[in-house]
């Protein structure tokens, strides 16, 4: 019988603490539009914990890989959805921006069942990692694009806010 690692933990606490997050914002006061996609940030922001967990219970590295790689098919729609979101937070909605960003993650994630995507693991001693090709540094620079729009959406919103009380908020 195989020994669960101690290493599992850190990936189901996040797993857990998303998903009750993800719950409290849905059963919690009104289902509005924020809280769905609060709901939707939540869990696509841990999906890379799934496959941390499943590195620890499944030893064949073929089934890992497809797990990772079924895992990031959504994942790379995470940097649009967290636009998205801030975006309605700031209440600065630009949709052309959105489609772009949601054109992006739909050609990345066209690209995460190739080699281009992940193509091996790193093997460390208290687990593995899969190894990123030329899409996944696409996925990278992208992700880094919409952190910074993301930055960039606060600054602006605290710049143009006049009521004190709300830019604090």
């Amino acid at each position: 019988m195989k020994t669960i690692s101690p290493y599992i933990i850190p990936p189901i606490l996040s797993l857990l603490t998303a998903y009750a997050l993800a719950a409290m914002a849905l059963v919690r006061g009104r289902v509005r539009y924020e809280n769905i996609l609060f709901a939707l940030i939540c869990v696509s922001w841990t999906l890379p914990s799934t496959s941390f967990v499943f590195h620890h219970l499944l030893a064949d590295e073929k089934t890992l890989m497809t797990v990772e790689r079924t895992v990031h098919t959504f994942y790379v729609l995470m940097p649009a959805l967290s636009v998205l979101f801030f975006q309605r937070v700031t209440d600065q909605k630009n949709k052309y921006i959105i489609a772009v960003f949601f054109t992006i993650a739909i050609a990345i994630s066209a690209t995460v069942h190739t080699e281009y995507y992940f193509y091996a693991f790193y093997v460390y001693d208290w687990g593995r990692i899969a190894r990123g090709g030329a899409a996944f540094t696409v996925f990278y620079s992208y992700g880094l694009i919409a952190t910074l729009y993301i930055m960039w959406l606060f600054a602006n919103k605290y710049r143009k806010e006049k009521n004190s009380v709300v830019r604090v908020k």
